[in-house]
C-alpha cells in the first residue's frame, strides 16, 4: 500500500468566514420574505440560517483562537 498523504493546509478562518457570511446573507434575505413564510408555515427556515449565523460566529472564533495558539512549525534541516 502506498503512504497516506501529508494532511492539506487549509484557512479554517477563510472558511469560517465564507460559510458565515452566506448564513447572514439567506438570513437577511429572507426577512423579506416573512409573510411568505408564516402563509407556509416555514419559518424554520429563517431560524435556521440565524442559527447557522451565529454558529458560524462560534467556529469563527475557535478558528481564530486555534490560529494563535498553533506551534510553529520545525524547520526541517537542509
Amino acid at each position: 500500500m502506498r503512504p497516506a498523504p501529508p494532511p492539506r493546509e487549509i484557512n479554517t478562518v477563510r472558511v469560517a468566514v465564507a460559510g458565515t457570511a452566506l448564513s447572514l446573507v439567506g438570513f437577511l434575505v429572507l426577512l423579506f420574505f416573512i409573510p411568505a413564510l408564516r402563509r407556509a408555515d416555514a419559518m424554520v427556515w429563517l431560524w435556521s440560517f440565524l442559527a447557522a449565523f451565529l454558529i458560524g460566529l462560534w467556529g469563527l472564533g475557535i478558528a481564530l483562537w486555534q490560529g494563535k495558539t498553533r506551534l510553529p512549525e520545525r524547520r526541517k534541516p537542509s
